[in-house]
C-alpha cells in the first residue's frame, strides 16, 4: 500500500537490491536491507530496517551502483556491489557510516585499543583472552585484535565480557604471551572480505556451509570463474577446501549473470545458457556438472524458489527449472 510504503522507506531512491538478515540467536538483531540509487544512478545507499522499532539506519553511502548482491553466512552479511571489492557487515554494527577502502587481509590503521591508559592483554594460545582493565569501550564483538603491531595473526573477538576483562575469540589464538600495546580495528565490522577473494565479483551466494562468488569483473578472462571458500568460512578463499572453475565457453565475454540453489543442485546462468552442478562432497572436486539447458537469465534477482523448482526470467519469458526438466510458464 502507497501509505504503509511511504511511512517506512528511508528516501526516494531506484531499488537495486534487497535482502534479510536473521540473527541466530536473538531476533531483535534482525534487520531488512535495502540497497537504493538516486534517480541519476550515480551513487547509492546501504539501509538496514530495525524490523522491531520500524527505523532505518544509514550503514553507508556513495556506493557502487551498478549492482547490489548480498547474502547472509553466519551472522556477517556478504555484499558485491558492481565493481567494488565484495565487502562484509557485521550485524552488531549500526553505525555503520561508510564503507572503508579496500583492505587486505583485515589490514587498515590499527590503533591501540587504550585511552590514557593501557590494559594488558594476555593470550594463551585458546579460545580466551584476559584483560587487567575493563575494555569494553574499546573492543566488541566483530573486532580483531592482535598481541603488537609487529604480531602477524590477528584474532576475531565473538564476545567480551560484561565487566570487558575477559575476551572470547571467534578461534582459538595463534599468539601467546602479554602485551602492553594491544591494537584493534573495525575492518571485522565494515570493511572487505580478508584472504584470497576474488577481486570484483558481480554474485554471491550461500550453499552447502560455503561461500561461493562468481563473474570476477577484473578482466574479461575471469567473467565465467566461480568461486568456492573453505567449508564454514566465507573469509578463506585459498585454504583445503576451496577453489574456482570456469563455467562453460568464456569466448565473447559472456558473463555468468546468475547463481541458485535448489537441494543438492547449483545452476549457473548466463546470457544465453545455464549450467546444472550436483554436489559431490569431495574435498578437491565439489560439484560436478550433471546438465546444460540452452536458456539464459537475465539478472540474478529473477531466481526465485518457489516449491520444487527453480523460476528465472531470460528477458522475453518466465520459465521454470528443477535441474532435470525446463519448461516455459508462458505456454
Amino acid at each position: 500500500k502507497t501509505a504503509s510504503y511511504k511511512t517506512i522507506m528511508p528516501a526516494a531512491g531506484r531499488a537495486r537490491g534487497m535482502f534479510q538478515f536473521f540473527h541466530t540467536n536473538d531476533i531483535s538483531l534482525s534487520y531488512l536491507m535495502a540497497f537504493q540509487c538516486i534517480t541519476d544512478y550515480t551513487a547509492g545507499t546501504l539501509y538496514a530496517l530495525d524490523v522491531n522499532n520500524n527505523t532505518w539506519k544509514t550503514l553507508a553511502t556513495g556506493l557502487d551502483p551498478f549492482h547490489m548482491c548480498g547474502e547472509q553466512f553466519g551472522l556477517k552479511i556478504y555484499l558485491v556491489m558492481g565493481s567494488a571489492q565484495p565487502r562484509k557487515w557485521w550485524h552488531g554494527d549500526t553505525s555503520w557510516e561508510t564503507i572503508l577502502p579496500r583492505l587486505m587481509n583485515k589490514g587498515g590503521i590499527a590503533v591501540n585499543i587504550s585511552d590514557g591508559t593501557t590494559p594488558v592483554l594476555t593470550w594463551n594460545l585458546t579460545t580466551t583472552v584476559t584483560s587487567n582493565l575493563n575494555v569494553n569501550s574499546y573492543i566488541g564483538a566483530g573486532y580483531y585484535i592482535r598481541k603488537s603491531s609487529s604480531s602477524s595473526y590477528w584474532d576475531e573477538v565473538k564476545t567480551v565480557s560484561g565487566d570487558g576483562l575477559t575476551i572470547t575469540l571467534m578461534t582459538a589464538s595463534s599468539d601467546t604471551g602479554a602485551s602492553g600495546a594491544g591494537t584493534a580495528q573495525r575492518a571485522a565490522l565494515c570493511g572487505a572480505v580478508a584472504g584470497s577473494s576474488p577481486d570484483y565479483p558481480l554474485l554471491v551466494k550461500v550453499w552447502k556451509n560455503k561461500l561461493w562468488m562468481a563473474c570476477d569483473m577484473k578482466s574479461e578472462s575471469y567473467y565465467s570463474r566461480l568461486y568456492w571458500s573453505v567449508t564454514n568460512d566465507g573469509e578463506n578463499w585459498s585454504g583445503t577446501g576451496s577453489g574456482f572453475i570456469d563455467i562453460g565457453d568464456n569466448a565473447g565475454g559472456e558473463i555468468i549473470t546468475g547463481l541458485g540453489t535448489l537441494d543438492d543442485y547449483l545452476f549457473i546462468f548466463k546470457d544465453q545458457s545455464y549450467y546444472v552442478y550436483r554436489w559431490t562432497g569431495d574435498l578437491d572436486e565439489p560439484i560436478e556438472l550433471v546438465r546444460t539447458f540452452n536458456y539464459g537469465c537475465v539478472s540474478h534477482r529473477t531466481i526465485q524458489n518457489i516449491g520444487g523448482a527453480l523460476i528465472y526470467f531470460t528477458g522475453s519469458d518466465l520459465r521454470m527449472t528443477n535441474g532435470n526438466e525446463d519448461k516455459s510458464l508462458s505456454d
